[in-house]
């Protein structure tokens, strides 16, 4: 809870993706569920323990949850095992669209492998999420050996490997579905999305969402355990190395608007 004139700020709880309802509650995501909570708005604060609502929601990236209320107080919410069909296109500086593959399914989230040849997919079905690769060459989809599933894919600099986030640990595992994944290292408890690596595929960039301050960029150095850049106030977001691994581009919403 933050006071817009005096810049006041406490914590209320853990959770992701807040709502207030017009029946008197902060309705939140923890641990894939959707909570409720009675809110005093005299003081400004929760009343009593949250209770769980419902199993079923659908999440995105960083845990927002797809959910609304009516005026009335009633809750509208997409199913987690709701599929949303969509197509894999090729989009040139024209502005041309070009399907990938005529194949409709729940993709989540792509990233081109350094060479343009593959793409790794997120595939969201009957609330899984399974990482494929996409060979834009030989039109052929491949799962990962990734059998618990995994978010937010990135193609090491070589294209060899494919890191992964499952379960609050970040992963590597062979693009060719030749062998196990490997954990790199455990994040803390909170949603993480994977950025970007240095050109030379020593450190990893990645975005870290804590209920504290928002949106904020760490690095994982490639050995012991991740360390903050930039856990300022403001949301900052979508780091990217320069080629030259110099320089950490990132967005931020510090002036009041999101910039690079």
């Amino acid at each position: 809870m933050q006071d817009l004139e005096s810049g006041e700020r406490r914590i209320l709880g853990d959770g992701v993706s807040p709502r207030f309802s017009p029946t008197g509650h902060l309705v939140f995501t923890r641990d894939d569920t959707l909570w409720a909570v009675r809110f005093d708005t005299h003081r400004l604060d929760v009343v009593g323990e949250p209770v769980p609502l419902l199993e079923d929601v659908q999440l995105r990236v960083r845990g927002a949850a797809e959910f609304t209320f009516a005026d009335d107080g009633t809750l509208v919410y997409v199913p987690r095992s709701a599929v949303a069909e969509r197509r894999l296109v090729w989009v040139d500086r024209d502005g041309q669209s070009i399907p990938l593959t005529g194949e409709r399914r729940s993709y989540i989230w792509s990233v081109l492998s350094p060479d343009g040849t593959q793409v790794a997919v997120v595939i969201g079905e009957g609330g899984d999420e399974s990482i494929w690769i996409y060979d834009r060459q030989r039109r052929t989809r491949t799962r990962l050996s990734t059998t618990e599933g995994g978010s937010t894919p990135l193609w090491t600099p070589d294209g060899t490997r494919v890191a992964f986030e499952r379960s609050r640990s970040v992963y590597s595992t062979p693009a060719d579905g030749s062998g196990e994944a490997e954990a790199l290292f455990t994040t803390r408890d909170f949603p993480v999305g994977l950025s970007s690596w240095s050109p030379d595929g020593q450190t990893l960039a990645f975005v870290e969402v804590n209920p504290a301050t928002g949106a904020d960029i760490w690095v994982w150095p490639g050995v012991g355990d991740p360390v903050p850049v930039m856990t300022s106030a403001a949301d900052e977001g979508s780091a990217q190395f320069s080629p030259g691994g110099r320089w950490l581009a990132y967005g931020s919403d510090e002036t009041g608007r999101d910039e690079v």
